[in-house]
């Protein structure tokens, strides 16, 4: 990736990003907000993809992280 280039990878949208995982397998990008019980995520190759809602939890995540 060029990074002299500058790219929004996360829709405007997505306000209050705490905490950010990276699937460079599977190409998605992981993060929680500073409000809500939810994890998001979105194509890592696709700059403007649609934000999907990827986990509802019962409380607020403390961390984010990926597994392999």
């Amino acid at each position: 990736y060029d990074f002299q280039e500058i790219t929004e990878w996360i829709p405007a949208q997505a306000n209050g990003i705490q905490k950010i995982a990276l699937d460079l397998t599977a190409r998605k990008i992981y993060w929680t907000t500073d409000t809500g019980n939810y994890i998001y995520r979105a194509d890592l190759d696709t700059p403007n993809s649609n934000i999907e809602l990827f986990l509802s939890l019962d409380s607020k995540p403390n961390g984010i992280a990926i597994v392999p």
